[in-house]
């Protein structure tokens, strides 16, 4: 990220926080360029308007003046289309729009939305992605974000018929840079600072146990990756970004990979992945990917498949040393939590998610206390 697009990033950031409305007179680009070309897409004046840089009356020592002006009402339309500087015959054009609306008088900021592909060269992507007003100014800013989180919510029980106590979530995750997601992976994975934590037996033993396994992780699959997710890959890179999204949106603790405290040297059969929710839960995590296909099914079949050969439980003396108490209270009175991450390979993830929210297995994971569904997509 250069310069310019740092300190836009910043502004943008301030703009759309801000609970005032209240206008700056910093702009997020120049006001007088007809073409500027310091972030990764080409802006200028024509699109203005549509950044909300407007010439605005302020008063000043008791006059009234012009003056230029920044908002966060961004009003980007369909039709428009924005070209990357260093690539010109790479574009993204927007497909359909709603405007942004700042916060005031009481109301939360409508931060509007932005349908747009892709086109590259001589092709027109089919995927339609749909973001927020925010992250698209956000996106001709910088460019998209390795790791962007497209929506996060709490779903409504009743659209569903799920069983009124449990609380149901769902997350649309979307990825890139997949040579920069390996080379995380590598990272955390290579990371065991959380054997300080352990006393001496659980350290031993875990640290005899962990050391092939992530050397075999790191050698055979992590370091082979050439910026396309394979099968193998793919699962554990679903299993990270789930746990990511988790701890970062909910504050779940996150627990070493599974295949990693398991006395098996990998492919060993049980949950992929586990947290600790927020609400004092231990949550059990299945990652399916596809390079085609949505795997819900699978990711939530195998874990009511899991839990009637009670794998869950099995697991719950692995996982003691890195929950709390009141965790291993709850698993040991069946109160648990559990996580369905699967790749979207659809044109409208909407309709992945409403599938799975209505899936057979769903509703026989209604009564657990909590249910996550994170769909993750992967842009090679």
């Amino acid at each position: 990220m250069n310069k310019f697009e740092r300190n836009a990033i910043t502004l943008l950031d301030q703009i759309v926080s801000t609970k005032s409305g209240k206008r700056t007179e910093t702009l997020l680009y120049p006001k007088s360029d007809d073409l500027y070309l310091g972030w990764m897409y080409v802006v200028g004046r024509h699109f203005r308007d549509a950044f909300d840089i407007k010439y605005t009356t302020k008063r000043k020592n008791k006059k009234e003046i012009k003056v230029w002006t920044q908002g966060s009402s961004f009003s980007v339309k369909e039709g428009y289309l924005f070209k990357m500087v260093n690539r010109p015959d790479w574009m993204l054009q927007v497909i359909g729009a709603t405007p942004a609306t700042p916060a005031g008088n009481n109301k939360e900021r409508d931060k509007g939305s932005v349908t747009y592909q892709h086109i590259k060269g001589n092709t027109r992507e089919k995927k339609l992605y749909t973001v927020s007003q925010d992250e698209f100014i956000r996106t001709i800013i910088a460019g998209e974000r390795p790791l962007h989180v497209v929506s996060f919510e709490k779903v409504c029980n009743n659209d569903f018929n799920l069983c009124p106590d449990i609380a149901v979530y769902k997350a649309h995750v979307r990825l890139s840079e997949i040579n920069e997601q390996a080379v995380e992976m590598i990272n955390v994975v290579s990371d065991t600072s959380w054997l300080n934590e352990l006393d001496v037996i659980d350290r031993l033993s875990f640290e005899a146990r962990a050391q092939k396994t992530i050397e075999k992780l790191v050698i055979d699959i992590f370091q082979k990756v050439n910026n396309q997710a394979t099968e193998e890959f793919g699962e554990y890179l679903i299993s990270h970004t789930a746990s990511r999204i988790l701890a970062t949106h909910l504050n779940h603790t996150t627990i070493p990979l599974a295949e990693i405290l398991k006395e098996k040297v990998t492919g060993n059969p049980g949950f992929d992945f586990h947290t600790e929710s927020h609400t004092g839960y231990v949550a059990f995590g299945e990652a399916k990917y596809s390079g085609k296909k949505n795997p819900y099914q699978d990711a939530l079949g195998q874990i009511v498949d899991f839990i009637t050969k009670q794998k869950d439980l099995m697991e719950l003396r692995t996982l003691k040393p890195f929950v709390s108490d009141l965790a291993i209270s709850n698993a040991a009175n069946n109160a648990k939590a559990y996580i369905a991450a699967f790749s979207v390979n659809a044109q409208s993830p909407d309709t992945i998610f409403g599938n799975a929210l209505a899936s057979s297995f769903t509703k026989q994971l209604s009564p657990q206390k909590e249910l996550y569904l994170i769909g993750v997509e992967i842009d090679a």
